[in-house]
């Protein structure tokens, strides 16, 4: 019956994402009478009371799922910028959240705002920054991890409402980000501690220095930013020339870190963990060999998950 319950509570889910709006988290109530039928059924002995018993907890639980979805959307959606502070200088100061994305523009990343300092300011916990090269002024030297405090510009995101196209609000929604904007040349932007130590924050770092490493180490040569996606799901760094032949050739979606590259690299572990593992004797005694290699595989597979930033489909194949 368990698993009955569990698709009840994903099926109250997917229910909500069918709604054109988000209901009232009120509604929530409705789980007052279904536990009040629960109490009271179960208390009875006859099969028609349990059968009934059973049915009221498959609703509660599709009720559970439901209001569950509500409730992280309206609390997604609270966090927004308020459009009187659009456009406007707001001074804040926050951490950049992920590894910064140069481009000829300039220098794109994720900025999580810790404090605001312009007064009555409402700011979203998360943005997504733009630092805009300009002749003759060196660009700060933002890397993931560090704590800023800068003068930024922000607007609610929006996108085109194209049938069938890529929907950027729905994406910027899904990554919890909730204004986008730049950064002001003046005043200039001021570093305030090199390295915040959070897990999250560390791991990008790392990320980061891995790229940097290989860019350096592969120079100019044209699969440089190919290698970088392979290795750390880095997509930025491959040309757009390049995504235009791989599109084209219908290969794009082998070029991010999926189930394929993870299956691969944590197999290769395990055999090369079962191979080594069964010439010691004394190790082969203390745990069985394919149990070693097994606790190795795992955990490469979730180490490359973890450089490649998590995505969805890595998630899913550890």
């Amino acid at each position: 019956m368990t698993s009955i319950y569990l698709f009840a509570f994903v099926g109250g889910a997917w229910l909500l994402q069918q709604q054109s709006i988000l209901p009232d988290l009120t509604g929530v109530t409705v789980l007052v009478p279904l536990a009040v039928a629960w109490i009271l059924l179960s208390r009875r002995s006859g099969v028609f009371a349990k059968a009934l018993c059973h049915v009221v907890v498959i609703l509660a639980f599709a009720a559970t799922g439901f209001f569950w979805a509500a409730a992280a959307g309206s609390w997604k959606l609270a966090d927004d910028l308020a459009e009187i502070w659009e456009g406007r200088d707001v001074e804040v100061a926050g951490v950049v959240a992920e590894m910064v994305q140069p481009n000829e523009r300039g220098i794109r990343f994720l900025f999580d705002v810790d404090r605001t300092y312009t007064l009555n300011a409402r700011i979203p916990s998360r943005v997504s920054l733009m630092w805009y090269a300009s002749d003759g002024e060196p660009a700060p030297d933002f890397h993931a991890g560090q704590r800023w405090r800068a003068t930024v510009r922000l607007h609610r995101p929006h996108g085109n409402a194209n049938p069938d196209g890529f929907d950027f609000e729905a994406w910027m929604l899904e990554r919890g980000i909730r204004a986008v904007g730049y950064i002001r040349a003046q005043p200039a932007p001021h570093l305030i501690n090199a390295s915040v130590w959070r897990p999250g924050y560390l791991l990008e770092r790392s990320r980061e220095a891995v790229r940097e490493h290989l860019l350096q180490a592969l120079g100019d040569r044209p699969y440089a930013g190919v290698i970088v996606a392979l290795a750390i799901g880095d997509q930025q760094a491959i040309a757009p020339e390049q995504w235009q032949v791989f599109t084209r050739t219908g290969v794009n979606h082998l070029m991010s870190i999926s189930g394929l590259h993870i299956t691969m690299v944590a197999s290769m572990v395990l055999l090369l963990a079962l191979g080594l593992w069964r010439r010691s004797e004394m190790l082969v005694l203390k745990l069985p060999a394919v149990r070693a290699a097994t606790l190795c595989g795992l955990f490469v597979a979730l180490a490359y998950a973890a450089l490649s930033g998590f995505a969805v489909p890595a998630q899913r194949t550890v």
